[in-house]
């Protein structure tokens, strides 16, 4: 294609199933590859804040807005930190070849909430239940016409005769 008038605004453009997206009207693939290389180029936590990125959606040739998950203030505020931002763009600046401009934001929504752990009266009540549906303890039960009145479980996982932890679980 012919190049574009020396008037025309910067434009980066992402191919999506064969259509073009004009500048700051979503993430970039390519945008994001380079972020990720130039962030593995950096030591230590920045380079692990700045992985967290979810998305690169350029705002023009020269201007990178970067978005981090909901739930990713403290990321974005420490990549916006000046010192942090300085090495961001250094890197940012060898990958691509030429000086970026960032701006950092975060997805909107509430962050996702871990699962719960258990307590551990919940634990041992899982196991001992998963131990009273054993195949093996069912039909135990059955042949010596008993029934389980208390289940003991041992500090360290039990072993059988080939050294391999014994399972609750059927299997």
């Amino acid at each position: 294609p012919p190049p574009p008038p020396a008037d025309a605004p910067p434009r980066d453009v992402v191919h999506n199933h064969q259509q073009e997206k004009p500048v700051g009207t979503g993430p970039s693939a390519p945008a994001m590859d380079i972020w990720q290389r130039a962030a593995r180029r950096l030591d230590g936590m920045l380079s692990d804040l700045a992985l967290l990125a979810v998305a690169v959606e350029p705002l023009g040739r020269d201007k990178w807005r970067i978005v981090f998950p909901s739930g990713g203030n403290h990321a974005c505020q420490m990549c916006e930190q000046p010192e942090r931002k300085q090495q961001l763009l250094q890197a940012l600046r060898a990958e691509a070849g030429r000086n970026i401009q960032l701006t950092m934001t975060v997805q909107p929504g509430t962050p996702p909430v871990p699962p719960a752990q258990d307590s551990p009266s919940a634990i041992r009540a899982r196991r001992e239940r998963e131990l009273h549906e054993h195949p093996y303890v069912k039909k135990l039960c059955e042949v010596l016409q008993g029934e389980i009145l208390r289940v003991d479980l041992a500090a360290t996982p039990a072993t059988g005769p080939n050294g391999k932890p014994i399972t609750t679980n059927a299997e």
